[in-house]
């Protein structure tokens, strides 16, 4: 019997995480008729090639999550104080050690 294989991204088929009766019938059959209707978004597995790329690009969309988050904080203190520019904000801070 020659049967298709499909893999499934678990994070998206909560039907099975969720049920309360667990048995490998209960659990195909919650599998099959979302599989049937074409609901179940297919896993692909990342070839060795795209690896590095993807970690890099998650590296990179990190950084610049960082940058927006800390140039929203400097826009957020400058409205607070009522200040135009960045050097506005510390020409008056004075720091004692």
């Amino acid at each position: 019997m020659n049967l298709p294989m499909v893999l499934a991204r678990a994070k998206y088929v909560k039907a099975i995480a969720y049920a309360k009766v667990k048995t490998d019938k209960v659990d195909s059959y919650r599998l099959a008729q979302p599989l049937r209707m074409d609901y179940i978004p297919e896993a692909h597995k990342i070839s060795k090639e795209n690896h590095m790329l993807r970690d890099a690009l998650r590296g990179r969309l990190k950084i610049a999550q960082r940058h927006i988050s800390i140039t929203d904080s400097m826009w957020l203190l400058m409205a607070k104080y009522n200040c135009d520019s960045p050097s506005q904000l510390f020409r008056n801070i004075k720091i004692s050690i």
